[in-house]
C-alpha cells in the first residue's frame, strides 16, 4: 500500500484512495477521476480495448479505447444504481 493509500486508510473516512504508485513513468491516464473497472476486453487484433467503469461510484460508463493512439471514446454513460449491491 502506498503512502497516500495508507493516509486514506487511516483517516477512517470513506474516501477512495488515489494510486500513486509508479506516478513518475506515467504517460497518460485513460480517465480523469479514479474508477472501479468492472469489464474490460481487448479486441482480437490487439487494436482496442473495451472498458466498463464504475466512475465516482454512481456513474456506469462504457468506454473503447484506441490502443494505437490512446484515445478513448465513449460508448454509453448511465446511472449506476445498484451495481454496488451486485
Amino acid at each position: 500500500m502506498s503512502a497516500a493509500q495508507e493516509t486514506v486508510a487511516g483517516a477512517g473516512s470513506m474516501q477512495q484512495s488515489t494510486d500513486l504508485d509508479g506516478l513518475a513513468h506515467r504517460k497518460a491516464r485513460i480517465t480523469a477521476q479514479p474508477t472501479q473497472i468492472l469489464l474490460k476486453g481487448v479486441t482480437a487484433d490487439n487494436a482496442r480495448m473495451g472498458l466498463i467503469t464504475l466512475q465516482h461510484g454512481v456513474n456506469l460508463v462504457g468506454q473503447i479505447i484506441d490502443l494505437r493512439t490512446g484515445q478513448p471514446s465513449q460508448l454509453f454513460a448511465r446511472p449506476g444504481a445498484g451495481v454496488l449491491n451486485l
